[in-house]
């Protein structure tokens, strides 16, 4: 299964959980993570649908568009959502959409450190780190059973009352 988060915006952070039905090996050798490259606006365009169709992942999560008072990240991450919506519709790839708050509060860079999947330096992979929020999120509350296994470590691993 490939699973491809996405944190869309002036820079579009990314990460991508490839696995089977068992874990193999340490837990991060199953996600990679960056950033869509971008030289301007039009080429993001192009850029995150030439990633989305060299990937073609078996499920998208992406942060949905949440109206917020920054003018061009209305319009920017408008533009990229109808990208993706763009891509699954045509593809037939089922998408979940996450509120950014949702995510990000569940977790934060002391809980994604818990995991093993804070991405650093923190500051250079803020966008990553905050497609790594939303695919965690979704992996422990909103996978289905084939990533049980998966979901019952991420959530052993932030247990504080041992």
């Amino acid at each position: 299964m490939k699973v491809i988060a996405l944190d869309p915006g002036g820079t579009t952070g990314w990460t991508k959980l490839e696995i089977d039905t068992i874990l193999h090996g340490h837990l991060r050798e199953h996600f990679s993570w960056g950033h869509i490259p971008v030289e301007g606006v039009e080429e993001h365009h192009l850029a995150l649908w030439r990633f989305l169709v060299n990937e073609h992942p078996d499920r998208i999560v992406c942060e949905r568009f949440d109206n917020s008072g920054d003018q061009f990240a209305k319009i920017v991450s408008r533009e990229y959502i109808g990208i993706v919506k763009l891509y699954c519709q045509l593809f037939s790839i089922p998408v979940e959409w996450q509120g950014a708050d949702v995510a990000k509060n569940w977790a934060p860079n002391d809980r994604l450190m818990m995991m093993t999947l804070l991405i650093a330096p923190a500051s250079k992979w803020k966008h990553a780190n905050d497609a790594m929020r939303h695919l965690v999120y979704w992996i422990c509350f909103k996978a289905d059973e084939s990533l049980s296994t998966l979901r019952m470590l991420l959530l052993e691993l932030t247990r504080t009352d041992s």
